[in-house]
């Protein structure tokens, strides 16, 4: 997975993450160190990535569209 976070000057800073176990209600969570660059990010602009999630699982049989390659979407609850 990865996780988008902005930096001082808002540019995309992208970063792949093994995170652990996803939850039943699709729930992310990562582990990190608390002085991480990424952490200071989040806590001066806590817009970041997965908003939405693309899920290719060959494993759960759920595929992209064969012919735009377009990958199933979630969309997850932005209360």
């Amino acid at each position: 997975m990865r996780l988008i976070t902005l930096d001082k000057d808002g540019a995309p800073r992208a970063r792949t993450m093994d995170p652990f176990p996803v939850e039943d209600d699709f729930t992310v969570w990562f582990g990190t160190n608390s002085n991480s660059r990424k952490v200071v990010q989040i806590k001066n602009d806590p817009r970041v990535t997965p908003l939405w999630l693309e899920i290719l699982s060959p494993t759960h049989e759920i595929y992209n569209d064969p012919t735009t390659w377009q990958p199933p979407i979630i969309l997850f609850d932005q209360e």
